[in-house]
């Protein structure tokens, strides 16, 4: 006889903006991480709402403790054009960096993933 397992692997993502609420974002979170079958959990932000994930982050790694923390922070380039009001003249690239913050809790450590991030943090 054979013994197959079968390991479903549930993850989430949140993207936070700065016009959301962030009782929202919270509710949201520690309802999913309750849950057996989500193991882990993504967050990702631009710009102001940056602050707010990290915010989010750490009151949910306060309510449920023993969660693995990896981030990563980075640039965006967003490229913007414009369209001349005059014929004759040159359509116009502005080219912005954004910041972003990227974050994973999750309730499993991976040793072979984590450990390898700069932004590990053990729960």
């Amino acid at each position: 006889r054979f013994a197959f397992r079968f390991f479903i692997f549930i993850f989430w993502k949140f993207r936070l903006t700065s016009h959301g609420k962030m009782k929202t974002y919270l509710t949201a979170a520690l309802s999913k991480l309750e849950r057996e079958d989500v193991r882990q959990v993504h967050f990702k932000a631009t710009g102001k709402a940056i602050n707010k994930l990290v915010s989010v982050v750490e009151v949910v790694k306060r309510r449920i403790p023993g969660l693995h923390q990896v981030t990563e922070l980075g640039t965006m380039k967003n490229k913007e054009y414009y369209e001349p009001l005059e014929k004759g003249l040159k359509q116009v690239e502005q080219v912005k960096s954004i910041s972003m913050l990227k974050i994973l809790l999750s309730k499993d450590f991976n040793k072979k993933e984590m450990n390898k991030h700069v932004g590990y943090q053990k729960g």
